[in-house]
């Protein structure tokens, strides 16, 4: 008995480390661009999120609208839009050292793409704009391509999305 116990706390204990080690490690919201071609990448990227709500954003560091829009929508990440996975997505248009330096703050997964690969997906989605958006839905398919941050009715279609 006493055995399962001190199993059961060492496994805690481990869990609440690595949990501490993401939040003080926010690099470890840095994701990998996968390696396939250019045409295929959003789908290697969202395929990380079946199951899920997601919001993609793909915004610059030098993008006001972009900035003012992350900043209004960061508060509602713990309530309104929870259980929404946030992709940021940003190319080689934004100064890497800025990108370091605004990233941590931003909560969600982030990916950092060449110019070439951000045209890519830009011109499969119908985009050459920051800030531009994609709501995709739990099964994997995209409800929309949103180019500029529309407000109040964008919230209402990921939380429609929330309700599937």
């Amino acid at each position: 008995m006493k055995k399962t116990y001190l199993i059961l706390l060492c496994a805690l204990l481990l869990l609440c480390g690595a949990s501490a080690a993401c939040a003080a490690n926010p690099e470890s919201r840095f994701k990998k661009t996968p390696d396939v071609a250019a045409g295929k990448l959003l789908d290697t990227i969202l395929a990380d999120y079946k199951g899920e709500v997601v919001l993609v954003d793909f915004w610059a560091t030098w993008c006001g609208p972009c900035l003012r829009a992350i900043s209004q929508m960061e508060p509602l990440k713990a309530g309104r839009l929870k259980g929404v996975k946030f992709v940021y997505i940003t190319s080689a248009t934004s100064p890497k050292e800025a990108w370091n330096e605004m990233f941590p703050d931003m909560e969600g997964d982030h990916y950092y793409l060449t110019d070439n690969q951000l045209s890519a997906i830009y011109s499969r989605i119908g985009s050459n704009a920051f800030p531009t958006y994609l709501v995709v839905g739990r099964d994997g398919t995209r409800s929309r391509t949103i180019i500029g941050y529309e407000g109040e009715p964008m919230l209402q279609l990921l939380e429609e999305e929330l309700k599937k």
